[in-house]
């Protein structure tokens, strides 16, 4: 929702209702495919294996506070789906990961 309170404020000056309207759906539509993709990705092998590799790796604990419980890998920033690597990712505990989000 920010993202299109942002958005609108950006264009606030610029643009009838209709226009603003228009791009506003546009934007909408575009993340709903995004995230279509990104849910698809992550049942993928490719994300499972990386995944369970940087569990191992980080010794199934949150690389913030040290908890063994809920735990979730959290993508510090994201490349092109399928390109993920390794270093992109951090285990992180459910607490851990929604503070990561905030």
């Amino acid at each position: 929702m920010n993202e299109i309170f942002n958005i609108r404020n950006s264009f606030e000056y610029l643009l009838d209702p209709d226009e603003e309207l228009e791009i506003l759906n546009d934007f909408a539509s575009k993340k709903e495919e995004r995230q279509e993709g990104y849910f698809e990705y992550l049942g993928s092998d490719y994300w499972q294996e990386l995944r369970q590799k940087r569990l191992e790796q980080d010794n199934y604990e949150c690389a913030r506070c040290g908890s063994k419980r809920c735990l979730q890998v959290h993508h510090h920033f994201y490349r092109n789906r399928y390109q993920t690597q390794l270093s992109d990712l951090i285990t992180l505990c459910e607490s851990c990961h929604e503070s990561e989000h905030r």
